[in-house]
């Protein structure tokens, strides 16, 4: 028979967060390293998010064209 495991008492809203620093490390050289091959992209997204809530005539122009106005 297999040995009954007890496992401590938790609550449910109780969460292990604990990460290991290489973990966090490697996330951070991760980050850099998509940035550094999709700066473009990333730049160009960046860019159009401004431009449509700087600009309204510009997004009302889009959503018509969208709507097929």
């Amino acid at each position: 028979m297999s040995e009954f495991v007890k496992k401590p008492d938790t609550k449910p809203y109780e969460f292990n967060l604990t990460l290991k620093i290489t973990d966090m490390n490697q996330f951070l050289n991760d980050l850099k390293t998509l940035v550094k091959t999709h700066c473009k992209t990333i730049l160009f997204i960046v860019l159009v998010i401004w431009l449509m809530t700087s600009y309204t005539d510009i997004k009302a122009g889009i959503i018509d064209a969208w709507n097929g106005k």
